[in-house]
């Protein structure tokens, strides 16, 4: 069995040909239903990726088809890795309900200037 140098990642984090497992392997590993394959050669990569985009393509124009769907790497920071969060989980929860409250407050201050714009715009209709 000739061993494969050359993998065609279909759907994960980043799709594209891939020249070892290792950069395969961060693309895919655990993202929800993948696909990918590996080649022994760079031509049936190649060949496999051009398929693939061709199917792709014809796929996007047909309304009963949903177009294959790829997270860009742009997503996140270049040598981030989901894997290794910087902070405690507590520090991760406190960061969140903080955004939460933050939110939170901002929202009922929009309310409340809203509510404060009628009650002056009846004030006013009221002296005319």
């Amino acid at each position: 069995m000739a061993r494969k140098s050359f993998y065609v990642v279909k759907r994960g984090r980043r799709c594209d040909i891939f020249y070892n497992w290792e950069e395969c392997f961060s693309q895919v590993d655990r993202f929800p239903n993948t696909s990918y394959k590996g080649y022994a050669t760079y031509e049936e990569a190649l060949s496999e990726w051009e398929k693939h985009l061709s199917a792709r393509d014809s796929s996007s124009s047909s309304r009963h088809v949903q177009p294959h769907v790829c997270v860009q790497e742009q997503m996140f920071p270049e040598g981030h890795n989901l894997l290794e969060d910087k902070g405690t989980p507590r520090e991760t929860a406190i960061k969140y309900i903080f955004a939460f409250v933050l939110g939170s407050v901002f929202t009922i201050l929009i309310f409340l200037i809203c509510i404060v714009a009628v009650f002056v715009g009846l004030s006013i209709r009221g002296n005319m």
